[in-house]
């Protein structure tokens, strides 16, 4: 008896982590799209009510498209990369906490930013898609995206674990998440 529930104990464990995974999946199409400045991708990652707030802007799909279409215009580069990452999911809903970094690139310079960002997402069909994305800048971000190995993500399973306090040893660097363009 003990080993069956062991047993089913690991099972669903390992479900949680399969699903963990398919939610930052998610969320990494949702990016690449952006980088590749592919808008049927964006459009197939999110929801059709989809929404997000980014720096005091609340955007939608269409605003989001006329975003893209700004760095098509531009001829403006830009890729993201992730760390961190607490994933919870509890279907058909999901989300995710994060920290991003996102480089756009002009022809003569980059612009970096910091934030950390908070989402949700829809189990529609067999997948799940982003429901709702809210981006909080913060000043130095740096730290947790030294190039190098790939960073730890948290998922469900492991979600407790505490986040090292400030002056703690610095996090894992992250690993570069969509292609750069």
């Amino acid at each position: 008896m003990k080993h069956a529930l062991f047993l089913l104990l690991l099972i669903g464990s390992a479900a949680c982590s399969t699903e963990s995974a398919r939610v930052r999946d998610a969320r990494d199409a949702f990016y690449a799209a952006i980088s590749d400045l592919d808008d049927a991708a964006v459009r197939g990652a999110v929801t059709a009510d989809y929404i997000a707030v980014d720096g005091g802007r609340i955007l939608t799909i269409d605003s989001l498209m006329t975003d893209l279409t700004m760095l098509q215009e531009e001829s403006l580069s830009v890729r993201y990369a992730f760390a961190d990452s607490a994933v919870q999911v509890d279907p058909p809903m999901a989300w995710v906490v994060y920290r991003s970094r996102r480089i756009l690139q002009r022809s003569s310079s980059a612009d970096t930013t910091f934030a950390v960002e908070s989402a949700v997402f829809r189990r529609e069909g067999g997948g799940w898609k982003l429901a709702l994305l809210h981006r909080s800048p913060v000043s130095d971000g740096a730290s947790f995206f030294e190039t190098g190995t790939a960073v730890a993500e948290k998922t469900d399973a492991d979600r407790g674990a505490s986040t090292p306090a400030k002056g703690s040893p610095p996090r894992p660097p992250a690993e570069q998440s969509t292609p750069s363009p």
